[in-house]
C-alpha cells in the first residue's frame, strides 16, 4: 500500500485526485489540519471514501452552524450573529449586543483575529480588519475550560477536563497561554464532561473521531458553550494527556482514519500525575535573555525554544505563536500550580524585549 502526502489541500486538488483515483484504489484519506479537514470530507464523500462526511465537518468547522444546531438542543450558548463584512453592519450589532463583545472568524482557528471590542470606535476599527462572513458573540464573563476526547464507533471511550490560565487571548496582552489538567472526580470537571457530551449528541454523528470542545463557566456554576472541533486539541495539550495518560491523541486521530477501531480498556482511567502546559508569547522589541536555562525545580519536563536572541519581534497574534514553550509535571495540582507561577515570574524576569528605537 502507497501513502501520497499533501502538505495541504488547495481548491484544485480535485482534479489531481480523481486523476489518483482512477489510476489505483484509495482506501482512506487523511489530515491532520482543521483547515482542511471539510476539503478531505468532500473528497471522502465525492469517492466513498470512510470517514467523517461533509455534514458533520461542517458543523464542527463552522461556529455559526455549530452554535445554531447546539441551540436547537437546547444547549447553553450565548448570543451571537453571523454578518458579512461587505454590509453595514456596526449599527446594527450595536442594536443586538452589549459591550463588551468578541468578534471572530466564522472558520478561524488558535483564536487568531480574534477580538474583545470594548467600544463604538473599536468595533468600527475591528469591522475594517475583518474578512469575508465573521461572528459577534456575546461576552461571557468566567473561566474558560477545555474538553478532550476520543470517540470509537460512536462510543465515548475517553474524555478529559482541564482549566485554562484565563483564555486563549492570553497573548493579546503579552501573558502566557496554558492549561492544567484538572481532577477527574472534581464535580467540575464531571459538570464539563456531562455538557460536552451533550455537545457531540447535537451535532451530525461521525463513527470515530477526536474533539475538542472549549466551554466557559460563570461564578454561579452556569456553563455556556464556546466552541468544538473533531481533531485533537492544539499547542501543547498533547503531551499533557500523553504525560497523565500514557498516548499521543494525535496518533489516534491519524489512526483512525485509517480504519484503526480503539476500545475503552486501551486508555487509562487513572490520573496518576497532574500536567500543566504554558507558551509565552512574544513582546515587541529586541530579545535578550539574561538567563535561558530553566530552573530545575520548576519540574519542566518538555522544553519547545521558537526563539533567537537578538531578534525583533512584534507582540503574538495567535495561541501558535510563542517564543518560549513548556510542559511541567508534578504528582500535587497545589504544586503545579505554583510552579506554573514561579515559571512566569522567571520568563518575565529572563527574556526581554528591549523596546527601543534600534540604530
Amino acid at each position: 500500500m502507497k501513502a501520497l502526502f499533501f502538505d495541504s489541500i488547495s481548491s484544485d486538488i480535485h482534479p489531481v485526485t480523481q486523476k489518483i483515483v482512477e489510476r489505483t484504489k484509495i482506501f482512506s484519506l487523511v489530515t491532520h489540519y482543521e483547515t482542511d479537514i471539510y476539503r478531505v470530507a468532500v473528497l471522502r464523500e465525492k469517492f466513498g471514501i470512510d470517514g467523517q462526511r461533509c455534514k458533520s465537518a461542517i458543523a464542527y468547522r463552522q461556529k455559526d452552524k455549530m452554535k445554531s444546531l447546539c441551540e436547537i438542543n437546547e444547549v447553553n450558548i450565548p448570543k451571537f450573529q453571523k454578518y458579512n463584512v461587505h454590509k453595514e453592519v456596526s449599527e446594527e450589532i450595536k442594536a443586538k449586543f452589549n459591550f463588551p463583545l468578541v468578534v471572530k472568524p466564522v472558520d478561524g482557528l488558535g483564536s487568531a483575529s480574534t477580538w474583545i471590542v470594548e467600544s463604538s470606535e473599536e468595533l468600527l476599527d475591528v469591522l475594517n480588519k475583518c474578512s469575508e462572513e465573521f461572528l459577534v458573540e456575546e461576552y461571557i464573563d468566567g473561566d474558560l475550560f477545555h474538553v478532550d476526547g476520543i470517540v470509537s464507533n460512536e462510543e465515548l471511550i475517553f474524555v478529559n477536563a482541564s482549566k485554562y490560565f484565563g483564555t486563549t487571548l492570553n497573548y493579546l496582552e503579552d501573558l502566557p497561554v496554558g492549561s492544567y489538567v484538572l481532577d477527574q472526580e472534581s464535580e467540575d470537571a464531571k459538570r464539563l464532561i456531562t455538557f460536552a457530551t451533550k455537545v457531540l449528541k447535537s451535532l451530525p454523528n461521525t463513527q470515530s473521531y477526536v474533539f475538542h470542545c472549549e466551554l466557559f463557566m460563570k461564578n454561579d456554576g452556569e456553563i455556556v458553550f464556546g466552541e468544538i472541533a473533531s481533531r485533537p486539541p492544539g499547542a501543547l495539550v498533547p503531551q499533557v494527556l500523553n504525560h497523565v495518560y500514557g498516548f499521543n491523541i494525535n496518533q489516534v486521530h491519524i489512526l483512525q482514519q485509517v480504519g484503526k477501531v480503539y476500545e475503552k480498556n486501551e486508555f487509562s482511567i487513572k490520573v496518576n500525575k497532574v500536567s500543566a502546559w504554558l507558551t509565552f508569547p512574544p513582546k515587541a522589541g529586541r530579545l535578550r535573555c539574561l538567563q535561558e536555562e530553566i530552573p530545575e525545580q520548576y519540574c519542566v519536563e518538555e522544553i519547545y525554544r521558537n526563539y533567537n536572541i537578538g531578534e525583533i519581534y512584534s507582540s503574538g497574534d495567535s495561541v501558535g505563536s510563542y517564543v518560549l514553550g513548556v510542559v511541567l509535571v508534578s504528582y500535587s495540582e497545589a504544586v503545579l500550580l505554583n510552579n506554573c507561577k514561579l515559571l512566569s515570574d522567571w520568563f518575565n524576569d529572563n527574556f526581554i524585549f528591549e523596546n527601543k528605537k534600534i540604530k
